[in-house]
């Protein structure tokens, strides 16, 4: 049976869990990407901590037909899977590419990327 201090654990990372998802940055990000997903040219999110790809920038590639540069350094949430949908949706167009610090991305995910990304000025 669940002991009183697991239970105070699971609550406090819940409330965590919580506070991370409703950051007010993240909700900020979500809302300039869904209204100048088509003009935008620039996207620097580095150190961005609060960040959740897969609600926060996933859904946005697909429509980032402008961007030619990317700086995703330091975000501890990036994996392989946001740079396998960065190679298939904005690769060919991407100029400059910023991604220091990436600790949660493996070799065979930035050279997937790497290959998709035939405008690559800076790396």
């Amino acid at each position: 049976s669940p002991t009183p201090q697991n239970n105070n654990v699971q609550v406090h990372q819940q409330q965590q869990e919580q506070q991370h998802h409703h950051h007010p940055s993240r909700s900020l990000l979500r809302g300039l990407l869904n209204h100048s997903h088509s003009s935008l040219e620039s996207l620097v999110l580095n150190d961005f901590y609060p960040l959740h790809p897969v609600i926060d920038l996933h859904p946005a590639l697909p429509h980032l037909r402008k961007l030619k540069r990317l700086d995703i350094s330091r975000v501890p949430s990036i994996t392989d899977i946001t740079l396998h949908l960065l190679s298939s949706f904005v690769g060919k167009r991407l100029e400059v590419l910023y991604m220091k610090g990436l600790r949660h991305v493996t070799n065979e995910g930035i050279v997937r990327l790497v290959r998709s990304c035939s405008n690559l000025r800076v790396l």
